[in-house]
C-alpha cells in the first residue's frame, strides 16, 4: 500500500522530472526518495519513471496513476483545511448571566453575531439581578 509520503516524491518527481530537484523541493536526500520510490514502485508492482538522458520520464502507468495521486493530495490537503478551520471555531456550550437592564438591549445583537459566527455554539443565558 501507498504512503501518502510516497505519494508526494511520485507526485513531485513527475512535476520536476530531475530527482534532486524533487528531493531538494521535499527536504530529503536523493537517496532516501531513490528508496522511497523503489518501495513504491515494489508495493505497486509498476515501473512508474523511466530513466532518459535528461532525467525521468513517467511510464504510461505513471501517466495513468498521477491524476490519483494529485486527487490523494487534494483530499489531503482539505482534509487539513477542515481540521484548521474545526479547531478554530467554537463549539459545545457557554452560559452567562446578564442583567435585566442590559440584557434585552445588547443581548440581541450578541447573540446573532456569535450564532452567525460558531454556528455550532450553544448559549444558555439567564436573566437575573447579580449578587
Amino acid at each position: 500500500m501507498a504512503t501518502l509520503k510516497q505519494i508526494a516524491i511520485f507526485a513531485k518527481l513527475a512535476d520536476t522530472g530531475n530527482m534532486s530537484e524533487a528531493a531538494t523541493a521535499l527536504a530529503l536526500t536523493q537517496p532516501a526518495l531513490s528508496q522511497q520510490l523503489r518501495t513504491l514502485e515494489t508495493s505497486l508492482g509498476l515501473k512508474l519513471f523511466e530513466r532518459v538522458p535528461k532525467g525521468m520520464q513517467l511510464t504510461p502507468a505513471g501517466r495513468d496513476l498521477l491524476s490519483a495521486a494529485r486527487n490523494v493530495q487534494n483530499a489531503v490537503r482539505d482534509f487539513d483545511d477542515a481540521a484548521d478551520r474545526a479547531a478554530e471555531r467554537f463549539v459545545g456550550s457557554i452560559r452567562f448571566g446578564v442583567t435585566p437592564t442590559l440584557g434585552p438591549y445588547l443581548m440581541p445583537s450578541v447573540i446573532k453575531t456569535l450564532h452567525r459566527r460558531y454556528p455550532g455554539l450553544r448559549l444558555y443565558i439567564r436573566e437575573g439581578i447579580p449578587d
